[in-house]
This record gives C-alpha cells, sequence and structure tokens, in this order.
C-alpha cells in the first residue's frame, strides 16, 4: 500500500511539473453536426420536395402533383392566406386555417362565416380572361360539407354584360351544391359559329357524404365537344358542348365575354372546407386519386466533410414525423477518405432512428453520406416530414505539441532534446528544417529531407527525448520545429521555432584548426 502511494504521489509531482508543458487536454472532444433546411443537400431525392410544415423548412413526398406549370392556370392550397397568383390579382382572401380536416400537408380552407371567401380578378394570362377562349380544361378539388344546404359555392364566376343595358343574360360559370348534388354550371359560356352563346348545367349522379372529404372533378375536351363530371375518380354524367348536344356534332367554342368584369369568388355561403383547388388548361382523361406514385421513396444525401481528424460516431438521429402505416429506414456509411455521392463500393449501413450502436468496422472516419428511404401507406391522412440530420461524433484529438527543451549547435550537426507527448497512441515526431523562418524545405541533413521523423520507442512515458541531427552545412542558420505524429497520423500543431548554427567550433574539443 505504502508502494503504492509512493508511485500515485511522484505522478502526481511529475504531472504537476510538467503542466507548463503540456495543456493536459482530454484526447478526445464530443462534437455535433446539424443538417437542416437547405443545409441538407440532396443527391439523390427528386420527389422529396422542401416545404414550410409549422415554421420550419421539412422534406416531403411530393405524390401525385406532376402538373406542368405552363398547363397551370390555378392552384390554392389553402396552407395560407393567398398574397399573390400568377394569372390573378388577389383582391381579398379570408378562410380559416384548417388543420383538422385537410387533404395532404398542412392546411384545408374552412369557409363558414359570410365573411369567408376569396376573392380574384382574372388577369389577361389567365384561362377565364375576359375575351379568351379557353379551349380545353380541367377543373378538380377536395371538399369536406359540414351542412347540406343550397347554394353553396366553391366557385363563382358570374356577370353581367354592363356594356348593353339590353343584353339582360348572364355570363360565366359557377359550381355550386343543390338538392345535395354538385352542380357545374356554364352560363352563355359557349358560342357557335353565329356569335350566339349557349348555357350547359352538369352535376354529379351521387349525392355528397357529410363531414367526409370528396374528391370532385370536371373535364372539357375542344376537340370533341366532351363534358364529364367525377366523383372520387369515377366517371359520373356527360354532356356535349356541340350544336346538337350530341358526339359527331359541331363543337361550340368556349369563351368568357369580352365584357366581364366580375371577380372569381371561391367559397361564398359555404359551410365546407377546400384543399387543392386545381384548374388547369389541358383535358384530363381522368384524375389520378392515388396519393403516391411509388411504393418506395429515397433521399440521399451529398457526402460531407464532418472532422479533420478521425472520429467515432457517437449517435445519428433523424427528426422526422413517420406517419403511423408508413414506414422508414435510416442508412449512412462512411469512410476517412471523400467519396462521390454515387459511389457503389462503400457498404450503407441500415439502423434504427437515434442509433448509438454501429458496427466496428462502419464507425470511423472522416466523411459521412445518409439516406432515407420511406414506405408511405396509400390513406395516410398525415405527411412524412424529416426536418433535421444529427450527428455526434467522437474527435479524436490532434496530439500534444511537442515540449522542445534544448537545441544545442555542433560541428556539422544540432542536437535537440524535447518532452514526449503524454498520449499512448503517438507514433513519432517529425522535425522539420529549413534555412529561412517558417520555411522547412531542406534536404542537407545526413538522416534525409525535412521533415525527418523519429519513431517513439515506448510510448506514455515523459522521459525527454534526444536527437542528433547530422551533415549539417557548419556557419549556416538552421531554423527548427517539430510536430507530434499519432498512430491515425494526425498531427499536433508547430513547435515553437527555434535556431542555431553549427560550427567547427562546436566540436569536443570547442575548437578547430584551419576550418
Amino acid at each position: 500500500m505504502k508502494i503504492l502511494k509512493s508511485r500515485l504521489l511522484k505522478g502526481l509531482v511529475l504531472m504537476s511539473s510538467l503542466s507548463f508543458l503540456f495543456s493536459l487536454k482530454p484526447f478526445t472532444t464530443v462534437k455535433t453536426m446539424v443538417l437542416e433546411g437547405e443545409n441538407i443537400k440532396i443527391y439523390k431525392g427528386e420527389e422529396m420536395v422542401m416545404r414550410r410544415v409549422n415554421q420550419k423548412e421539412a422534406f416531403q413526398i411530393e405524390g401525385m402533383d406532376d402538373v406542368k406549370s405552363e398547363d397551370r392556370d390555378l392552384f390554392i392550397d389553402f396552407n395560407s392566406q393567398i398574397q399573390h397568383s400568377e394569372n390573378y390579382r388577389v383582391i381579398y382572401s379570408n378562410f380559416e386555417l384548417n388543420k383538422y380536416q385537410k387533404i395532404g400537408w398542412g392546411f384545408s380552407g374552412k369557409f363558414y362565416f359570410s365573411d369567408n371567401y376569396i376573392s380574384l380578378l382574372p388577369l389577361s394570362t389567365s384561362l377565364f380572361a375576359p375575351g379568351n377562349i379557353t379551349g380545353s380544361f380541367s377543373i378538380d378539388f377536395w371538399l369536406y360539407v359540414y351542412k347540406n344546404y343550397d347554394n353553396q359555392y366553391i366557385i363563382k364566376y358570374i356577370g353581367n354584360n354592363l356594356s348593353d343595358e339590353k343584353d339582360k343574360n348572364v355570363y360565366g360559370f359557377s359550381i355550386f351544391i343543390r338538392n345535395n348534388q354538385l352542380h357545374y354550371r356554364f352560363d352563355n359560356f359557349f358560342w357557335n359559329e353565329k356569335n350566339e352563346s349557349f348555357s350547359i348545367e352538369i352535376k354529379e349522379d351521387e349525392g355528397i357524404a357529410l363531414n367526409n372529404w370528396e374528391h370532385h372533378g370536371l373535364t372539357f375536351n375542344i376537340k370533341n365537344g366532351r363534358i364529364a363530371t367525377y366523383k372520387n375518380g369515377i366517371e359520373q354524367e356527360i354532356k356535349w358542348a356541340t350544336r346538337e348536344g350530341k358526339p359527331l356534332s359541331a363543337i361550340l367554342i368556349p369563351k368568357i365575354n369580352e365584357n366581364l368584369s366580375s371577380p372569381v369568388l371561391i367559397g361564398k355561403g359555404g359551410f365546407f372546407s377546400i384543399d387543392n383547388l386545381n384548374i388547369e388548361k389541358i383535358f384530363k382523361p381522368k384524375f389520378n386519386l392515388r396519393k403516391y406514385k411509388r411504393e418506395e421513396y429515397q433521399l440521399i444525401t451529398d457526402t460531407y466533410h464532418f472532422s479533420d481528424n478521425f472520429a467515432f460516431l457517437k449517435r445519428i438521429s433523424f427528426d422526422v414525423d413517420v406517419p403511423q402505416f408508413s414506414f422508414a429506414k435510416f442508412a449512412y456509411r462512411i469512410s476517412d477518405s471523400y467519396f462521390l455521392p454515387d459511389n457503389s463500393d462503400i457498404r450503407w449501413v441500415y439502423m434504427q432512428n437515434n442509433a448509438e450502436n454501429f458496427p466496428e468496422d462502419y464507425n470511423l472516419g472522416k466523411y459521412i453520406q445518409f439516406k432515407v428511404t420511406v414506405y408511405p401507406y396509400e390513406e395516410e391522412k398525415e405527411d412524412f416530414n424529416l426536418r433535421s440530420i444529427r450527428l455526434d461524433y467522437i474527435v479524436d484529438n490532434s496530439p500534444d505539441v511537442p515540449a522542445v527543451t534544448r537545441v544545442i549547435p555542433l560541428d556539422k550537426k544540432i542536437e535537440i532534446t524535447w518532452v514526449p507527448s503524454p498520449e499512448d497512441d503517438i507514433s513519432g515526431y517529425e522535425i522539420y528544417y529549413g534555412n529561412r523562418m517558417g520555411d522547412y524545405v531542406c534536404s542537407d541533413a545526413q538522416e534525409g529531407k525535412s521533415p525527418i521523423f523519429v519513431p517513439v520507442q515506448e510510448t506514455g512515458r515523459l522521459t525527454p527525448i534526444t536527437f542528433t541531427v547530422t551533415g549539417l552545412v557548419n556557419e549556416k542558420p538552421y531554423f527548427i520545429s517539430l510536430r507530434t505524429v499519432d498512430k491515425r497520423g494526425h498531427r499536433s500543431i508547430f513547435s515553437k521555432e527555434f535556431y542555431a548554427r553549427p560550427s567547427s567550433i562546436y566540436s569536443e574539443k570547442k575548437y578547430s584548426v584551419g576550418r
């Protein structure tokens, strides 16, 4: 017991005496890298889109929305009050953001007070701009009706010809509820070659189911004059915008009266919620109501350089919302050197979220890549959200700087003494030398060009090391600095620079004759 105490006391004295040489910093440090929002650089994941969810950016599955921008006239997702529309001027927007009944991410728009509606004025680029011949078009939306009463308007674009007092007609179109059915009415909307206008009303066959989301749609094909309604993807009533109201008859032209100045009203007089109102400048032969295109989606990040030194994985966590019936599989791969994101040689490690246990051969490196594979459930009401990726890792710190205690010039030699690093994973020391301050490019020494590597004989001991650099040129200046190297190749910063000039007068006899 006395011997043990004596050794401990000696060790404490030695550490105390060397505290001015070494900072006694920890050999490792725990660090964190967090990727979120635009910092998540996507290598592969074309069908993952970034959206703002609850004031935070998140990646979501894009789903079935594959409409080309040039084909879209209007799309309202009701995730916020409307401030801008490419083809319409927003006059008024007031509805409740409904987070309880919705289709897809975010909110639906709830309309139940008299001042709950949207008012849009068609611009010249709009499909329904006054005087415009529309051509083919499709309208679809999701509707959740709370009460069954007439004249609830999903869309109302109706007005008079104010330039002609004798013209008592109304013009435009409207979508509304009557007798528990959804009706589409086109007032003096279709025209023949004699510039005579005609009205068409078409409805759905099935009644509206209260307190349920239902999809409604209408398509018009300018090539044959066919108009059809759809409910939940199933075709309902068909009519023909032709001279005889039959197929293979002269087609009537859909045209907006050039003197129509009324705004497009959405949700007026309604007691319902609407989601994903979509108007397109094309004929759609059917409405695909599948929420997802595929059974599996992947998001693969770029390769990230997360540490200059080797680092051990401590924890990997993904801040995600995975709906109840969906599934997400997480993966990473790691290397000590950079690899391209499409590299096929480095293996993926699949894991559960918040993993803290990693295979021994795949838990150390400097570069990392992440992958998330999502298996969505078609009828899921909630959305998959990926907000951030967090990596906690343990950095193998660079070793301590060698504490050089003495530099002695000799005859064609310089003797250097330093106190070794107290760490137990040191492989050796590098001696840098040169003939100018801070410039260590030199090959004068017999031991080799700068830097000279001095291997460690015994790690963990603090016995001073002395090394002599030989073969140098007398009377020539040498500037010297040392670095510690550990077994993983990490190098310390340079030690303080020392200066020495070897000379013949520094021989063992302390003089020289003839030189």
